[in-house]
């Protein structure tokens, strides 16, 4: 993108960049290396931080640092969740959705929701947290407070502030801040040879439980993404994340901070968002089956997620109510195999062979491994070679009328391995070969 481009783009939303070299470094998606030496912003400008955002400065032995408050009751609903429904999550529950966490999970309550907007998304020792977001509850109020870095020299005292803010807390929840955020943070900490406040805390970081459960229903599973489609959250003139770099740089040259107004409100969201979308994966990982939240893609998602946790009996009831929902298709026939496997596993082998027969006589990609999975119990459980035998004979039938696209040194493999098992079985009955 052409700097003319992105000032054009700018315009469109209400943004105008000072200068063409600040839309150029923005673009870049990195700050210069080394921290400005110019004077506070403050008195520098009409229109300074704390005029345009509602907060104070707060004083720390590296100087003072902006720090943004926001009070929400914790009955305020968010989309389609109330923020205290936080308070109501079962903890062990989000042990579930965090394969890091203790098994006792994590409480809510005590723990901080972080988001953080920077001067790029490389990460690296060049990249910067100048905004960080902490939302968390304090008695019936669900409190947002952001931590803002006014240059790179007060970097120290944003760092100090929000070191002190999350110390009472025990744990943290982010989305996609496992690879990003606090990897990001722990990286300024150590510039500044401080201690990392989060180290060793537990951490539950959303995007991943919510990529489990939705990533066959949605193209996208960008938190913007979850709140339209799932959360039911509506923003108005949002700024896009992309944007929000050069936004910053652009306040660096013109220490006009009227365009930050709206980073400080999206990250406002950000946590917000971050609190009900713990809400619903924890409430729909503990009532899979609750008629407001039932749909058969998620079921089918599920059931692999309680495979994976070791949970047969849930896995299996997702898997099945999954089938029943779900119209003939892909989907549905890849719950049905899920399904059999899992019979299989828990001795239930006659289910097991109901499912692989109906995968069978559907003809669709997976009756080779239903035809597969019935010889194999015929012959080895059942002990009934002559059944096997049919099978096996069905398998190489349906192994010919397999479309032509298919790959001929893998249908070669099968009709081997499939005669080779009809040789076996012949012997067994003391027939001749084929």
């Amino acid at each position: 993108m052409t700097p003319d481009d992105l000032r054009a783009r700018l315009a469109r939303l209400g943004y105008q960049l000072k200068t063409g070299a600040t839309a150029q470094r923005g673009e870049a998606g990195s700050p210069p290396c080394q921290p400005s030496s110019r004077p506070s912003s403050r008195g520098r400008a009409g229109y300074t931080i704390d005029r345009v955002v509602e907060g104070s400065y707060r004083p720390t032995p590296y100087g003072d640092c902006f720090v943004a408050e926001h009070h929400h009751p914790a009955g305020q609903p968010h989309g389609s969740h109330r923020l205290d429904e936080v308070l109501d999550v079962d903890p062990k529950v989000l042990s579930w959705l965090g394969r890091d966490l203790p098994p006792e999970g994590l409480n809510l309550s005590r723990c901080a929701f972080l988001d953080t907007e920077t001067t790029g998304l490389a990460g690296g020792t060049g990249t910067y947290a100048f905004l960080v977001g902490l939302g968390f509850f304090e008695g019936s109020r669900f409190i947002v407070r952001q931590f803002f870095m006014e240059d790179y020299d007060g970097e120290e005292a944003a760092l100090h502030a929000l070191g002190e803010a999350l110390e009472p807390l025990r744990g943290v929840v982010t989305f996609n801040g496992k690879a990003f955020d606090l990897p990001l943070l722990e990286t300024r900490f150590q510039i500044l040879r401080r201690s990392f406040p989060l180290r060793g805390l537990p951490h539950l970081d959303l995007l991943f439980p919510a990529r489990r459960l939705w990533r066959d229903r949605l193209d996208s599973c960008a938190l913007s993404s979850l709140e339209a489609e799932i959360l039911g959250v509506e923003r108005e003139r949002d700024v896009p994340g992309w944007l929000i770099p050069n936004l910053y740089f652009s306040y660096l040259q013109s220490r006009d901070a009227r365009t930050l107004a709206d980073v400080f409100e999206h990250n406002r969201q950000d946590l917000l968002s971050l609190a009900t979308l713990a809400v619903r994966l924890a409430r729909q990982y503990a009532d899979p089956f609750h008629p407001m939240l039932e749909d058969h893609r998620d079921l089918a998602a599920l059931g692999a997620v309680f495979e994976m946790l070791e949970m047969m009996d849930r896995a299996a009831l997702c898997y099945e109510r999954a089938i029943e929902l779900a119209p003939a298709g892909d989907l549905r026939n890849r719950a049905m195999l899920r399904l059999g496997s899992l019979y299989k596993r828990l001795r239930l082998r006659q289910d097991a062979v109901e499912i692989w027969q109906k995968l069978a006589a559907d003809g669709h990609a997976y009756s080779m491994v239903a035809y597969l999975e019935m010889a194999k119990h015929y012959e080895h459980v059942a002990r009934d070679y002559s059944q096997a035998e049919r099978v096996t004979l069905r398998a190489l039938a349906a192994l010919e009328l397999r479309p032509a696209r298919s790959e001929p040194r893998w249908v070669d493999q099968e009709r081997r391995e499939l005669e080779h098992r009809l040789a076996r079985l012949r012997r067994k009955l003391n027939r001749p070969g084929l």
